[in-house]
């Protein structure tokens, strides 16, 4: 079983990237970045990437994603 999206941001460095939080089966959190290569015309066009770390809690996540300046 996947990760689920919990929560979803818009932000980043333009202001219109998505970000969303997920959780994974055993309970830990994670940040991807969704749909970073929109446009490319490439395979992994689609392909969210996963911000490296996981997080007891959807707070904390949420704090580091402001931490990095991504909200």
């Amino acid at each position: 079983m996947s990760a689920v999206i919990v929560k979803r941001f818009t932000g980043g460095y333009t202001g219109t990237e998505i970000y969303s939080i997920r959780r994974h089966p055993n309970g830990a959190f994670q940040i991807f970045h969704d749909n970073p290569y929109a446009g490319t015309n490439q395979g992994y066009e689609d392909d969210d990437q996963p911000l490296p770390g996981l997080y007891a809690d959807i707070e904390s996540a949420e704090a580091e994603l402001q931490r990095l300046k991504l909200l």
